[in-house]
């Protein structure tokens, strides 16, 4: 069963991502349960404009507005991103990209424009949308 996408929910995801990569620092291990929750909240606040604001004041507060990350994205993750989601990225790469406001907002913005940000854009985000606005993937008949 999916998890509500709380505020509360964001908060203990956010809190517990940053204590993995402080404890580890920046090699947090994440159990494929983390990682697929962190993949499933993201890409709900990556695809909506207000639950990304909530999801990055959320995150200044854990941080005490110290993010350690402020690197977007590299080409090659990104179009990998685009291309087949947050999946793509290794855990490292994804709890870096969790702790990083401009790399999120980065993402948002490609997410947004797709077109202009890689040369074939496939249809993972446009599924990703269309499920979050509806409930269901894009019939493809």
């Amino acid at each position: 069963m999916k998890t509500p996408l709380t505020e509360s929910n964001l908060r203990t995801l956010i809190s517990t991502i940053d204590r993995a990569d402080r404890e580890t620092r920046g090699c947090a291990e994440l159990s494929q349960s983390l990682r697929d929750q962190l993949i499933a909240a993201l890409t709900s606040c990556l695809i909506d404009p207000d639950r990304l604001g909530l999801y990055l004041e959320i995150l200044e507060e854990v941080l005490h507005r110290e993010a350690r990350y402020l690197e977007v994205l590299d080409d090659d993750s990104l179009e990998a991103v685009l291309q087949r989601g947050l999946e793509a990225l290794t855990n490292d790469d994804l709890v870096r990209l969790a702790l990083n406001p401009l790399a999120l907002i980065n993402l948002h913005d490609c997410i947004y424009d797709i077109d202009e940000c890689v040369e074939t854009p496939s249809d993972y985000w446009i599924d990703a949308l269309y499920r979050e606005a509806f409930g269901e993937a894009v019939s493809r008949d």
